[in-house]
């Protein structure tokens, strides 16, 4: 395994009261991989002081390090770098943030949780169904978030060489022309007005070819283009001189190709019974039902995007019957699922796409451009001109940063009233419950759970999720699950440098 505890370290060990005894806490030694092109590792200790990182862990030996392995593994290794064994494929593109290591996603894949299938309901990037795609396994994924949908699917994106050679050749169309029309002024630094010229040029190819261009090659021009934006402007704050758009563009497609077919050879190489093949990325609310089934019926590949479900129905195994349904023998369920739900109150995912989808500029927000792309919200939608989002921009995120705020202002109001704060809490725990509940209706009987999760609003995330599973065994109609052992990583008082709390929680259903 990657990387190694440090072996001149001695580990101190005690053991300290739990509600969920025996844990045991010790100092650790891991190595960690700075942000060089020269990929060196050395030890996580040159950054903080000695015993600065503490553990615990609860369950079977072999539970417990392969849960603490995981931390040692996201603690250790920055975006976009992964060990040395690990080559990085297609997680590099797009800055996603507060993304699964891919070394941990792939390690506890190959440890803890088995079966063919896979599913991630809090899908961000995609991280998880790249390395279940490097595993041989076939992946689903949903999230709110339409900025999670275009880069989930951009990475996850399994096309053929004829494939490839589209995407090179719309690329350099586009490059052409823009270099055409922004003439000398090519030569200066990058600017908003070069990146709305390379917009126009896209929009104007994809007008050109209406009925020749797929869904996902459209996808992939757009996904391209948002992995170009941040990367020229990381060069010029980097100090490159001569920073051009269009061939930091042609540059990424470049790299973007060669990631694509390493990703697709990996999948071929796990030998899955229906790989290679794009996985399915859906819009969805985890707390609602995995709508997954045999017969996709109209306006199902616009949901599903990727290679659509009815092509992935025999590969997953479907659901026994229940009562005479016709629908629920329909239904289809997963092996395995690992996923990393968002923190409360650290992020705001959905105000983050807003962002970048404002930046990105008019993208395929024409009406020519709508009725031809129907597969991607992010290049679909308008920029407003006030805070008028359509409502898959501003619902159905959970642990916002923003709403927890506005439930604590309500807080302070209302004199601290233990009314308001305890509701705050139900509200969160409510959420972890109905997504937890739809989760495991969703899984195998005997499949497991791997949940990723870290401290944030003065919750403790490990403590409200293992209550939540309790919970749902005693309520009527409730998942039964079973916690096969956690493991917690957390920054030691005089650490010099603080790190965010962080736990690995395995469930398994029973």
């Amino acid at each position: 395994m990657y990387p190694t505890p440090c072996p001149s370290r001695k580990v101190q060990r005690c053991f300290v009261p739990s509600i969920l005894a025996p844990v045991c806490t010790f100092g650790i030694c891991v190595s960690h991989q700075p942000r060089s092109r020269k990929r060196k590792e050395y030890r996580y200790d040159t950054m903080l002081t000695s015993g600065s990182v503490l553990a615990e862990s609860q369950g079977a030996p072999e539970i417990r390090e392969a849960l603490e392995e995981g931390l040692r593994l996201q603690w250790s290794f920055g975006f976009p770098y992964t060990p040395k064994e690990l080559p990085v494929l297609t997680n590099a593109f797009f800055p996603y943030p507060a993304g699964m290591q891919p070394a941990t996603a792939h390690h506890l894949l190959e440890t803890v949780l088995t079966g063919r299938s896979v599913l991630d309901p809090f899908v961000g990037g995609g991280t998880v169904i790249v390395e279940a795609l490097r595993a041989g396994r076939l992946g689903v994924g949903s999230d709110v978030s339409p900025l999670s949908l275009l880069v989930s699917r951009g990475r996850t994106w399994i096309a053929s060489d004829s494939q490839l050679e589209e995407l090179r050749e719309a690329v350099r169309s586009v490059c052409e022309a823009a270099a055409a029309k922004l003439g000398e002024t090519h030569t200066r630094q990058v600017s908003g007005k070069d990146w709305d010229c390379i917009e126009s040029e896209i929009a104007n190819y994809l007008a050109r070819s209406k009925d020749g261009v797929k869904d996902e090659l459209r996808d992939a021009l757009w996904f391209v283009l948002a992995v170009a934006r941040p990367k020229a402007a990381t060069k010029r704050r980097r100090g490159v001189e001569h920073v051009v758009a269009w061939e930091v563009f042609h540059s990424v497609c470049r790299e973007y190709t060669i990631a694509v077919k390493n990703l697709a050879s990996a999948a071929t190489a796990g030998a899955a019974p229906c790989l290679p093949q794009t996985p399915v990325i859906l819009r969805r609310d985890a707390r609602h039902p995995l709508p997954l089934v045999v017969d996709v019926g109209v306006g199902g590949k616009e949901n599903a995007g990727g290679g659509g479900l009815e092509n992935l129905a025999a590969c997953f195994k479907p659901k026994a019957p229940v009562g005479g349904d016709e629908h629920n023998s329909n239904s289809l369920v997963v092996d395995a699922v690992l996923t990393s739900p968002p923190y409360p109150g650290v992020y705001d995912y959905l105000a983050h796409a807003r962002q970048v989808r404002s930046v990105m500029g008019r993208l395929g927000s024409t009406e020519q451009s709508r009725s031809m792309h129907r597969t991607s919200i992010f290049s679909n939608s308008r920029v407003p001109t006030g805070r008028n989002w359509a409502d898959e921009w501003v619902i159905g995120e959970i642990g916002s940063k923003r709403k927890i705020r506005r439930d604590r202002k309500r807080e302070a109001y209302s004199g601290g009233s233990g009314d308001v704060s305890t509701r705050r809490e139900d509200n969160w725990e409510k959420d972890q419950k109905d997504w937890i509940l739809a989760t495991t209706n969703a899984l195998r009987v005997g499949g497991r759970i791997g949940i990723m999760l870290g401290d944030g609003d003065e919750v403790d995330t490990r403590s409200s999720l293992l209550r939540t599973v309790e919970v749902l065994r005693t309520q009527e109609g409730g998942a039964v699950l079973d916690v096969l052992g956690w493991a917690t990583f957390r920054s030691a008082a005089g650490a010099r440098r603080r790190m965010r709390t962080e736990h690995i929680i395995l469930l398994e259903k029973l």
